[in-house]
């Protein structure tokens, strides 16, 4: 009877990025044995079998798909948020100056001075929230053509790196 031994290893990821690092890791001859979701990481048990050939070359080639694959979701995050973010920051900002526009009028006790100060900054404050949300529109439509070729680019990378890990293998098992 032959005894097989297996390699172990454990990889951390984003929950987002769950189901396409196991794609990615039983396209490199590993299995995933176990799956824990802490917070929003998911911590990943794998086990491979230690007589593979060429597995420190698979390892090399995995690691840098993995990695390819945080920088698509470091970048989708940024094409996803920064926009939102940005909104919310001129958003508030117009609001807190229009609150402060009305404020300064009704705090004045009659004086012309109060009232027109407040007026003025109600107008702005009003001016800013009417602008958040084209201005949150561009910003989007920016990130997007930031953002998608470099997610693109890294994908396509990604899918040359499981190409030769396929040949690698075919070649391993032949």
């Amino acid at each position: 009877m032959d005894y097989i031994t297996y390699d172990y290893k454990t990889i951390h990821t984003n929950k987002d990025n769950k189901y396409r690092v196991i794609d990615l890791v039983t396209a490199f001859g590993y299995e995933v044995i176990e799956t824990k979701e802490i917070s929003s990481k998911v911590v990943l048990s794998l086990k491979r079998d230690s007589s593979f050939k060429c597995k420190e070359e698979l390892d090399l080639k995995l690691n840098e798909a993995l990695s390819l694959l945080d920088s698509v979701s470091n970048a989708e995050y940024k094409k996803k948020h920064k926009a939102l973010i940005t909104s919310i920051i001129f958003g508030l900002v117009g609001m807190f100056t229009f609150g402060g526009g009305m404020s300064a009028y009704m705090t004045g006790d009659g004086k012309w001075e109060f009232s027109v100060l407040g007026i003025i900054l109600g107008c702005i404050g009003i001016i800013m929230m009417l602008i958040n949300e084209p201005l949150y529109r561009t910003t989007y439509e920016k990130s997007i053509s930031k953002y998608t070729p470099i997610i693109d680019e890294n994908n396509q990378k990604v899918n040359a790196i499981l190409v030769e890990a396929n040949e690698m293998i075919k070649k391993a098992l032949e």
